[in-house]
């Protein structure tokens, strides 16, 4: 099912629904019982007629037969004389029978009274034409009625979600930092009220959660990165000192990667638990900062004078975002691309509303593509120890928050293209005319 209706249209339908049922058993009752009444009826006047001729002719009376357009009758004493009844009446044992010829409804009474047979005919034509009328008439009503309480459920259930609905609302504006919180006493329904208390209390304990994640994060971040400030400073102070031996020169060196290592670790961690922080977006042009990406990237590239780095991006390329988490998302995306790259090239390319980070190098296996999006995980090519398993994790938990759609296609020793399609809201500007 692609949608589920609503608690109001749901109501409005299961009072429709019940009063179409109540309705349609109410009107098929008041029509059988018509048809009943009307046969009755017409039952009855034909004993009436016969219980008149009867008594005619117990008093040596000729009976008076009826001679209407819609009532006649005969009365038979001899053979001769029941040659004379239509034939359709003459073999008709005694008693009453409705029979319907050639569009009309004809009953018969047929009654013996000695040697002489009464019959009598009653077109009840007119009658049963009225009462399908009346029946059409009656399933008529019942579709008005129907639509009727359809809209009258509909009205009934909107005021019932009103205050539900109000209160979605007000709880949809909430942010962690604000102190206006649905309060019990603004809700008519206890039931709605207990929610509010319940949603108060509950955004309550979130804020006081987010508030020591705060505090942790910023006393995580002080304590780690001071000591580290402190070993990057001492190693680049040894790497300047002429003296030191080469075994010496190449362990502090060491010391400062895993320090940076660290850094970038803490960076990550501190950037995964800070997920809320991206809300500030501008227009970035994106040549410019993919520019910017490749020149902190400067190192890495230098390690790799085989691969050439192409940009296929307008120089007047906009889009709507967060300029850090961009910043962020395209350089862990260039830094697997250069790691797993040894000759060939990195190519980003953009094509509104997409971004392609690709490459021609190792690729990654088919089974590791479900789960390169996972913290710390490392594909079985993974190329050295360097690398925490963090960025692909990071990429992914910037494109859920802005929005972005990411996919990837990748060819075990071929390479991996990496596509970022942006909201259609961050399409380019077209660019200025020269």
């Amino acid at each position: 099912m692609s949608a589920k209706l609503g608690f109001r249209t749901r109501t409005a339908l299961a009072i429709a629904a019940f009063s179409l049922l109540l309705l349609v058993a109410q009107s098929v009752a008041v029509v059988i019982l018509t048809y009943e009444q009307e046969d009755n009826l017409v039952n009855q006047i034909l004993e009436d007629e016969l219980h008149r001729l009867e008594e005619q002719l117990r008093h040596g009376q000729v009976p008076q037969l009826p001679a209407s357009e819609r009532f006649h009758g005969y009365f038979a004493r001899t053979p001769a004389e029941r040659l004379q009844v239509p034939a359709a009446l003459r073999d008709l044992p005694p008693g009453a029978v409705e029979i319907q010829r050639d569009g009309r409804v004809l009953h018969f009474a047929v009654r013996r009274i000695g040697e002489a047979t009464l019959y009598l005919v009653y077109d009840a034509t007119l009658h049963e034409a009225r009462v399908r009328e009346f029946s059409h008439l009656m399933v008529l009503a019942v579709l008005t009625m129907a639509v009727v309480a359809a809209l009258l459920g509909y009205g009934v259930a909107g005021l019932l979600v009103r205050q539900v609905t109000d209160l979605a609302h007000r709880v949809a504006q909430l942010r962690p930092e604000d102190n206006t919180l649905p309060a019990a006493a603004d809700y008519l329904d206890e039931e709605v009220a207990s929610l509010a208390r319940a949603i108060s209390d509950y955004h309550r304990r979130a804020a006081e959660l987010i508030r020591r994640e705060k505090e942790f994060t910023a006393n995580v971040s002080h304590e780690l990165r001071t000591p580290l400030t402190a070993i990057k400073t001492g190693c680049e102070l040894l790497a300047q000192d002429p003296g030191l031996s080469t075994k010496a020169r190449a362990r502090v060196d060491a010391l400062a990667s895993a320090a940076a290592r660290m850094e970038e670790s803490i960076r990550a961690l501190l950037f995964l638990a800070r997920e809320n922080a991206l809300r500030e977006q501008e227009t970035v042009n994106l040549r410019e900062a993919v520019q910017e990406v490749l020149s902190s990237l400067k190192e890495a590239l230098q390690a790799r004078p085989q691969v050439q780095v192409e940009i296929d991006i307008d120089a007047s390329a906009t889009v709507q975002t967060n300029r850090t988490a961009l910043e962020l998302a395209v350089t862990n995306l260039l830094k697997n691309a250069i790691a797993h790259t040894l000759h060939g090239h990195v190519r980003l390319h953009y094509d509104a509303p997409v971004l392609e980070v690709s490459d021609t190098g190792s690729g990654i296996a088919e089974h590791d593509l479900p789960r390169i999006f996972e913290r710390f995980y490392r594909g079985t090519n993974a190329v050295g120890g360097e690398h925490t398993g963090l960025g692909l994790a990071i990429v992914r938990s910037i494109a859920e928050q802005l929005g972005w759609r990411i996919d990837v296609h990748s060819r075990l020793g071929e390479g991996t293209c990496f596509r970022i399609r942006f909201p259609s809201t961050s399409c380019p500007l077209p660019a200025a005319p020269s």
